[in-house]
């Protein structure tokens, strides 16, 4: 499975530089796995927050970015890993 981890915090938001540098990654990751036809590659980004609505804000905002650019298969989970969870039980 093909998974970019990137930190989302209010100080990579306000760096232009920083920010662009992690975008250029997880788009890299996933060219890279669908170029390899990796198993568990795919088209889909799916960002999960804590499930705090004080810190999922930065996500959010992240999401919106690629929104914004009209980038298609972009979902956010609700609730964090514990909603994902929670609508999973089993597959965990």
């Amino acid at each position: 499975m093909n998974v970019c981890v990137v930190d989302v915090g209010i100080e990579m938001l306000l760096s232009v530089a920083e920010f662009t540098t992690a975008v250029q990654a997880l788009l890299t990751s996933k060219e890279q796995a669908l170029s390899s036809s990796a198993a568990a590659a795919g088209e889909h980004l799916c960002f999960v927050g804590s499930g705090r609505e004080d810190e999922d804000q930065y996500v959010y905002m992240v999401v919106a970015h690629f929104l914004q650019r009209h980038l298609p298969f972009v979902s956010v989970v609700a609730g964090g890993y514990a909603g994902l969870y929670l609508a999973h039980p089993m597959t965990f």
